[in-house]
């Protein structure tokens, strides 16, 4: 005959409880750059386009006019042909100064009883950045 624990047993197991969750959404990105940041990606920059092989480049696209006379289907080669390098100091510049990213997806650890606000956008927080560096991240909070 097998065994069943009485209910009084059961009920005096502690009951499982949650202290923590992860919540995902978003956070909002303001940047800013420094003039000392902006020389610093100026000056790769001009390293990195006065290679022979971007040189080479530049030369063979532009056609000594300026780019804003570039048609579309001018400009289409050479921006499958720009090096990595040009590229890779380009993205850095533009993540830095929040030009192409307002928003990023985040992971949030809450425990239990932490006032928050989940905003119906899946907005969660604002991230700060200063010259391409995290320097607050502020949840947002119950007024």
């Amino acid at each position: 005959m097998s065994e069943r624990p009485s209910a009084t047993a059961e009920s005096a197991k502690p009951a499982a409880t949650m202290s923590e969750i992860e919540l995902q959404g978003e956070v909002r990105l303001r940047a800013s750059v420094s003039m000392l940041f902006t020389d610093l990606l100026s000056q790769e920059l001009n390293a990195a386009l006065s290679t022979p092989d971007a040189v080479d480049l530049l030369q063979k696209h532009l056609q000594n006019r300026p780019l804003e006379q570039l048609s579309q289907r001018e400009l289409q080669p050479l921006l499958e042909n720009i090096p990595n390098t040009v590229m890779d100091i380009a993205k850095e510049a533009a993540f830095s100064s929040g030009a192409l990213v307002k928003r990023a997806a985040c992971q949030m650890s809450l425990r239990v009883g932490d006032a928050f606000v989940f905003r119906g956008s899946g907005l969660m927080a604002e991230l700060e950045m200063k010259d391409g560096r995290v320097v607050n991240i502020q949840p947002l909070r119950k007024p």
